[in-house]
């Protein structure tokens, strides 16, 4: 039942064309095996120094990175699109990169750009849901450091419950008064300092 909004969505999206040729071929990597949790890690060209410190910190590399998988039920990947430019320096890097890392989601049918990033976090969502099936599925800023054990202890012990959103959507001031504009009935919930 978890999932039931997201294939909704999905199958929505593949009407309307969203869905890419290179997600709707057939792939033979599709895991079968149920994963507690699929982490895109949002990056873009110029970020691998970012890359490499999340890889260093707690999404390790090659055999550990499968295992984190494997036994742990977590896919980490990180997550871009393609450049403006297909072909160019940008797309050349992120490919080399990936060839020595294999820790990438490559979305061919995105172009990079700020003013895009809405599109690339369904592109991505659509993506992971057609090939992982999980429980939870998340995204990460590659600025973001994350204690793997912790936010699987975390996701764990939601288990049971039908419909589940961690995280916050609002940083910076909150509106707490009724009359205002942007008024947040459970302002005490967000914002700078909530932690």
């Amino acid at each position: 039942m978890r999932l039931s909004a997201i294939e909704m969505d999905l199958a929505a999206a593949r009407q309307e064309g969203f869905v890419s040729g290179y997600l709707s071929q057939n792939d033979t990597q599709h895991s079968k095996k149920r994963h507690l949790a699929v982490i895109g890690i949002i990056t873009t060209f110029g970020r691998k120094k970012n890359r490499d410190a999340i890889r260093e910190a707690w999404m390790s590399t090659g055999a550990a990175l499968r295992e984190l998988q494997d036994n742990k039920g977590i896919v980490v990947r990180f997550v871009i699109g393609r450049s403006a430019n297909h072909g160019d320096s940008f797309d050349t890097e992120i490919d080399s990169e990936n060839s020595q890392t294999n820790d990438f989601i490559i979305l061919d049918d995105h172009v990079e750009a700020p003013e895009e990033l809405a599109k690339k976090m369904k592109s991505f969502f659509v993506h992971a849901v057609e090939k992982w099936d999980a429980e939870f599925y998340t995204k990460v800023n590659d600025d973001v450091y994350v204690n793997i054990d912790a936010l699987g202890a975390a996701l764990s012990s939601h288990l049971d419950k039908p419909r589940v959103y961690i995280g916050c959507m609002k940083s910076g001031e909150v509106f707490s008064e009724p009359t205002q504009r942007w008024y947040e009935p459970d302002w005490w919930k967000f914002g700078d300092g909530k932690w």
